[in-house]
């Protein structure tokens, strides 16, 4: 019989609708069985291909129902489950992490303290994974090495270097803590860079289609599709992806959740005129703001930016850069600093357009370190931004945690009229909570905190 060698993950979850993944080692029929206290279970059967994650797809469902989730016809460990929303939430309440890489956690085990903490006694109702969910440095130097020597590379060698990444998501996601997680609330998630290769689209190869260096990233990114975008997304895995984006939206009720991709944009679509995000992605995202739009009738909206709204000021960012690659990465670095003010004016005329029945935070991770932001407008508060980063991977030093303190907790300026302001961060490592309650009426709340070891 078959082995699972990934899931059950649990996807994305609604009143009505739940998706849950699976990755079997051998070809097999293979049955998810969804069952709760009140009527028989609900059986969705699929044919999986060997080393190829699929999703069971189901409909139907009870709202403010638990679920569990059981496999036959491949051997696997443990059950999954969650829990349906009801059709209109009145609140939320989300776990954020990112940077995850295992082998580096030393002492701390913070996949076991969201386990035990908050998944195990169903005080969260959704799981948000904010980029770097791997890292796939290694396996892009091993598959550059594979396309330099070969003559003609084909089919088979791209064969190879899919499962270079396939590999580092059984790994990753076969940690006892991690898989127990991942099957016991529901996910959604953003790439970073490392689900390719540090610094992914900060160097001119990676948006050379003659390249090696693009050709790994493709590959690459297929990968994610199968193991992330396939928990919201009925994606065709072996298919082109139809444009170089990866970004995507979810509504429940009068609750919304953005993810921006701050990578597709760099490497597989670039654009002179938006060089960071790419014109479709902002024109995506305008047409979700506006009136009619997505999130027209949303007022609690989080928005998940894999790298800060706001870090580090313009002169770190840019001058910096010699001495730090990372910076590229940023918002505020060069050519893209114009669309981190035109992201900031965004969200703030949408909120503003609510008429004091919304509120967002901002979310971000990537940095490997934690804090909280206040961004303001002409001296007022307007905008709330949460960082958390690293859940596993290794923290800065404390002296360069406080040399980075020291150009961090100063208020920075952008152009105009706008500033921001760091507070409480923290280089231990760290994961999210963010509190989500909409009232009939008045402003909802979106507090968020941050939970570092005990």
């Amino acid at each position: 019989m078959a082995k699972v060698t990934v899931g059950p993950v649990i996807g994305k979850v609604t009143h009505s609708t739940a998706r849950v993944l699976l990755e079997v080692d051998a070809n097999a029929e293979v049955t998810c069985s969804f069952r709760n206290a009140h009527g028989p279970p609900v059986g969705v059967t699929r044919t999986l291909r060997k080393g190829r994650p699929g999703v069971f797809a189901v409909q139907g469902l009870r709202p403010e129902t638990a679920y569990k989730v059981t496999v036959s016809g491949a051997r696997g460990e443990g059950e999954g489950r969650f829990t349906t929303c009801g059709e209109r939430p009145g609140g939320l309440t989300v776990a954020a992490v990112s940077c995850n890489f295992t082998i580096r956690r030393a002492e701390t085990d913070l996949w076991a303290d969201l386990r035990d903490r908050y998944v195990r006694p169903d005080n969260v109702n959704l799981l948000l994974h904010l980029g770097d969910q791997i890292h796939g440095d290694n396996a892009f130097d091993m598959a550059l090495c594979l396309l330099n020597g070969s003559r003609r590379p084909g089919k088979a060698m791209d064969q190879r270097i899919l499962e270079l990444y396939r590999h580092l998501y059984r790994c990753s996601w076969s940690y006892a803590p991690t898989r127990e997680v991942l099957a016991s609330v529901p996910n959604l998630m953003i790439w970073d860079d490392h689900e390719i290769r540090d610094d992914w689209g900060s160097r001119p190869c990676d948006s050379d289609p003659r390249s090696a260096e693009h050709r790994v990233g493709r590959l690459a990114r297929r990968v994610f599709r199968e193991y992330q975008r396939q928990l919201w997304d009925d994606c065709d895995i072996d298919a082109q992806p139809p444009d170089g984006f990866e970004n995507h939206a979810h509504v429940w009720g009068e609750i919304g959740l953005l993810f921006v991709d701050q990578r597709g944009g760099r490497s597989f679509q670039r654009d002179a005129a938006r060089p960071y995000l790419g014109t479709p992605q902002w024109e995506w995202i305008k047409a979700a703001m506006q009136p009619g739009g997505q999130f027209s009738n949303i007022r609690a909206l989080l928005v998940v930016t894999s790298v800060p709204l706001v870090y580090l000021g313009s002169t770190v960012s840019q001058y910096g850069s010699h001495l730090m690659d990372d910076l590229f990465d940023h918002w505020a670095y060069g050519v893209h600093q114009r669309e981190q003010i035109e992201m900031i004016r965004l969200l703030r005329n949408w909120k503003e357009a609510g008429r004091g029945e919304r509120e967002l935070l901002i979310l971000g991770g990537d940095v490997h370190v934690g804090g909280h932001t206040e961004v303001r407008h002409h001296g007022q508060a307007i905008l709330n931004q949460l960082i958390t980063s690293p859940i596993t991977n290794k923290p800065p030093s404390w002296p360069q945690f406080h040399g980075l303190r020291l150009l961090l907790e100063t208020e920075q300026r952008l152009a105009g009229s706008y500033t921001w302001e760091h507070h409480h961060f923290t280089r231990q490592r760290n994961y999210a909570l963010v509190v989500i309650r909409v009232p009939h009426r008045g402003t909802p709340t979106m507090n968020g905190y941050l939970v570092a070891p005990p």
